[in-house]
């Protein structure tokens, strides 16, 4: 950009545009960001090399003017890039700021007019505003509007607070002084008192002694440590030793602890300005800011052992717009490092901590953070600066509501995945797909798009993209999401997403009652009445009951899905009551065949909040059904159940939400052909029981997907005569999302979930091919025996979610065939059983004194006729296979009958959808979301006459 020149307007156009600025004018809050702010008008005049944007700004002019803001605040020395020294190469970002305080030290600082400092109109000015700012930021008022524009400008990260729900914060000083989490900063070393620990979140630069100080940092001609502390002779006990400068930038934690083990001594404090500590005014030889800004000065004593206690001068420093400087900690307390001692009220401060000379030696520094003074800033070609600009261009395109834009973010050959944001459904768009879906439904108000977990955004050399994950917000809610970004050509720079997830997570107000949020097991105190005196097990005992009241949620069915659905609701504050037919939780597990396993890799299947296999507190009514044909009411949109439990009188209960969770499976399918001669035992493979007790009896198992594979399987291990390996396909299918060392599970979770599901069948045809290879040696023996195989081009996850099933995941079952040891008769059609054997078409007959028929299972509709009524069985769209954006149609979102949920799937899908039906819920009846906004996709319905 153009050379700034000086400016010559006079001290009251500066005083005006200053206070201009800070009070909003234009709609302009103090904290939004730069490039929001750079359209307010007085920024023009100030700046006049950003007077070539207009008022209303296009897509490329707005991501060209937050550069522009850049280069301009780096080349007036006015922003810094902060490199974090952990790892060998440690990333730089550049610190952002709010525009006002960017204006104000352009204007107070620079070397064009650095004589205005000495205005007394000026320091006035910075002194009211400091005081005005404080006491606005104390009010209640537009608090929450505050509070979310400065986590937006400053991308904090909410989920480590104490309370990390915005809205639980009254005044934005609540906020700004907000508590962290236990365990969130772990002290290093806690008890080697050799340590000095970092006093907060910080831009930490450490010197061995002031000259070296004033000679690399600290310009100002007047710094002395006499000015300093404010006391000659306290200053003299000093001289020499080593100055530590911990910054606090307003995105900082802002409360500061001890860096060392002491005793807290005196404090003393000193009135003074308002300057800001920005390394723009440490680097100013016209203002000595440590020594001119109100100050205390507070000494630490740390005990040594047999020796004279070594003082530490810990001075705590105001700053702009600081209203003050709480400490938490009097004299004479006995503090340990890293305990609390302080914090501040709004605005950016500094804390110097000096040793005596004596002591130095003997310290070993825990240094987290090192801060250089910026030179001009080049594009940040860093997987997180990639796609923090990307984001930046797509959140222009937001909100410009430009759909046009938005499509041009896209590659050719991309995806939308969204959930829940556009249209209360879950969508797979391709590029071409997104304008018209936008035109129909509208532009969700997406906001606040940030690149969220910094260090793990990387590039992918194997798929040749940039991937990150992101958070935005919308104006109801928050969400997570995923990004993958490619360019036209390597070497081009013109990245744009492959794939753009976005799952909507929460609503604001109404978040999870869950990990920090979670209720207290006890609430000791002073009870008004018997039932506020129950402890937590009395509680749970009455809460199951539902004794004066109905649940919201009815879940037919304790499985997996259930039960995850279940925990879901509960962490939302949503009623709800599991009905479950067998006598314990996990029966329907337990009760099948003694060789029944999960084929997935247990990465995969842990249960959400908890690490699989652990117990949530969950309202279960074990023994229990619910009779049919349960009926709707139009007009009160309530369900009347019936639920039935062994041992005490049946209940009516009235409930918003009926839920069958039953699994994906339906009812059992059996053969069609003539059974009735057959002498010997026959039933399906869900009623197995396990091998034992046919040693030395023939037994033929009709199917060969996983349970004939694993039926045959036990049927051999107890001694009766009697696809695609989970040692090689399992882990090239899930490669990068569950295995040892891989990502946290909610991660991988996010990562899986926002590929389109086609998008997936793209990606595993290559790793079929691959997984075939490693596969030769067993492939080729199950061939070498007449073991027929049929491969599916897209693999057995994508078979899975387009037909449920039809493959096996080898467990061991293959080579138990490739050697022989079970028998295959394959190629020929079942004509019937005989008195004592199975009569193929061929004419071959197999003897048999059992046959297991695993012959698979009729669509979950035949479940819900069965269960619940043949009227919903009627009413329901498709239940699984593919709808025409390739999403799975009916279980977990409109299942094309009001207030009525199927949810099904594997453990994976069980812990990943039942977030998402768990929202879809919430939002109906917090009455975000009506019924009548999730209609059944009609115009998604693709005709699959299976489901």
């Amino acid at each position: 950009m153009a050379e700034v020149p000086p400016h010559k307007d006079t001290s009251g156009d500066y005083e005006q545009a200053l206070a201009g600025l800070v009070s909003g004018e234009a709609g302009i809050t103090a904290d939004h960001p730069a490039p929001a702010a750079a359209k307010h008008p007085w920024l023009a005049k100030i700046t006049p090399a950003l007077s070539q944007y207009g008022p209303i700004l296009s897509q490329i002019e707005y991501v060209t003017l937050t550069k522009d803001v850049h280069r301009l605040t780096a080349h007036e020395h006015l922003g810094n890039y902060v490199a974090t020294t952990r790892g060998p190469n440690p990333a730089k970002t550049f610190e952002s700021m709010p525009i006002y305080v960017r204006i104000g030290m352009h204007l107070l600082y620079s070397e064009y007019d650095s004589s205005l400092l000495g205005m007394k109109r000026i320091k006035n000015l910075l002194k009211e505003q400091s005081i005005a700012q404080g006491k606005a930021f104390d009010s209640e008022e537009g608090a929450f509007e505050h509070i979310k524009a400065f986590v937006a400008t400053y991308n904090i990260d909410c989920s480590e607070l104490l309370k990390p729900n915005i809205a639980d914060y009254k005044t934005f000083n609540e906020f700004f002084a907000r508590e962290l989490r236990p365990g969130a900063r772990p002290i290093d070393e806690a008890n080697n008192p050799a340590v000095i620990s970092s006093c907060a979140d910080c831009r930490l630069t450490v010197f061995q002694n002031v000259d070296l100080a004033k000679e690399f940092w600290i310009k100002g001609k007047g710094f002395t440590l006499a000015a300093l502390l404010g006391d000659e002779s306290l200053a003299a006990g000093f001289e020499g030793g080593e100055i530590a400068i911990f910054r606090l930038s307003p995105a900082d934690y802002h409360r500061y602890n001890s860096p060392v083990d002491c005793v807290v001594g005196p404090t003393k404090s000193i009135e003074g300005d308002y300057y800001t500590v920005n390394p723009v005014t440490v680097n100013e030889k016209n203002c000595d800011v440590f020594t001119q800004n109100r100050r205390d000065v507070t000494i630490l004593s740390m005990p040594n052992e047999g020796s004279t206690p070594t003082d530490v001068a810990f001075v705590q420093v105001g700053a702009m717009l600081v209203g003050s400087i709480v400490r938490t900690k009097n004299q004479s307390d006995v503090v340990k490092r890293g305990e609390e001692l302080g914090y501040y009220k709004y605005g950016g401060s500094t804390n110097i901590f000096e040793a005596m000379v004596e002591a130095i030696q003997q310290i070993k520094h825990s240094i987290s953070m090192t801060e250089h003074v910026a030179s001009p800033p080049k594009p940040d070609a860093s997987p997180v600066g990639i796609a923090s600009e990307f984001l930046l261009k797509m959140q222009a395109a937001f909100d410009a509501q430009n759909a046009d834009a938005i499509v041009g973010l896209f590659t050719p050959d991309g995806w939308w995945r969204d959930i829940l944001n556009i249209d209360f459904d879950m969508n797979s768009l391709k590029t071409s797909e997104i304008k018209g879906h936008l035109t129909k439904f509208g532009i969700p108000a997406i906001t606040h798009l940030a690149v969220t977990k910094p260090n793990d955004a990387s590039f992918s050399e194997a798929a040749n993209w940039i991937q990150a994950f992101t958070t935005y917000e919308t104006d109801i809610g928050r969400g997570k999401g995923y990004i993958r970004l490619r360019e036209s050509a390597p070497g081009q720079g013109d990245w744009k997403a492959y794939t753009f997830f976005t799952a909507f997570w929460e609503i604001k107000g109404h978040e999870e009652f869950a990990y920090e949020r979670r209720p207290n097991g006890a609430d000791h105190g002073e009870k008004d009445t018997d039932a506020l005196r129950q402890n937590w097990l009395e509680r749970r005992q009455e809460a199951v009951k539902f004794k004066n009241t109905d649940p919201t949620v009815l879940i037919v069915g304790g499985g997996q899905n259930g039960l995850m659905l279940a925990a879901r609701l509960t962490a939302l504050g949503v009623p709800n009551l599991i009905v479950e037919k067998n006598e314990r939780i996990g029966d329907s597990w337990r009760k099948r065949y003694h060789t029944l396993c999960l084929h997935d890799p247990v990465w995969a299947d842990a249960l959400p909040y908890v690490p699989y296999p652990r117990i949530m507190e969950l309202n279960v009514w074990l023994e229990s059904t619910i009779s049919a044909d349960p009926t709707f009411d139009d007009a009160t949109k309530k369900w009347t159940v019936v639920v039935n439990k062994e041992g005490v009188p049946s209940r009516t209960m009235q409930v918003s939400q009926l839920v069958l969770a039953s699994g994906f499976s339906g009812e059992a399918r059996l053969p069609t052909f003539p059974m009735d001669e057959f002498k010997g035992t026959t039933y399906h493979s869900s009623t197995h029981p396990g091998g034992r007790g046919w040693a030395g009896k023939k037994a033929v198992v009709v199917g060969c997907c996983n349970s004939g594979h694993d039926i045959s399987a036990d049927f051999y291990e107890n001694g009766a005569d009697n696809v695609m390996s989970s040692k090689h396909g399992i882990p090239g299918l899930l490669a990068g999302f569950y295995e040892e060392g891989g990502p946290p599970t909610e991660d991988a979770d996010i990562m899986l979930t926002s590929l389109p599901i086609d998008v997936v069948a793209e990606f595993h045809q290559e790793a079929t091919k691959d997984i075939a290879i490693k596969d030769k040696e067993i492939l080729d023996g199950l061939k070498a025996v007449g073991f027929k195989l049929n491969p599916y081009a897209d693999g057995l996850f994508i078979k899975y979610f387009r037909d449920g099933g039809g493959y096996y995941i080898d467990v061991g079952a293959s080579q138990l065939i490739a050697d022989g040891k079970i028998k295959i008769k394959q190629g020929k059609e079942i004509k019937k059983l005989t008195k004592d054997g199975v009569l193929f078409e061929d004419g071959v007959e197999l003897k048999a004194d059992i046959v297991v028929f695993a012959t698979g299972y009729s669509s979950m509709r035949e479940t819900v006729r069965r269960v619940i009524s043949e009227k919903v069985a009627n009413g329901l769209g498709p239940c699984w296979g593919k709808d025409a954006q390739g999403e799975i149609p009916g279980v977990w979102r409109n299942s094309g009958v009001d207030h009525f949920w199927l949810m099904c799937g594997n453990m994976f899908q069980a812990r990943c959808f039942s977030k998402h039906v768990a929202l879809q819920i919430q939002m109906q009846e917090l009455g975000v979301k009506s019924s009548t906004q999730a209609e059944f996709p009609m115009y998604k319905n693709v005709a699959d006459p299976r489901f």
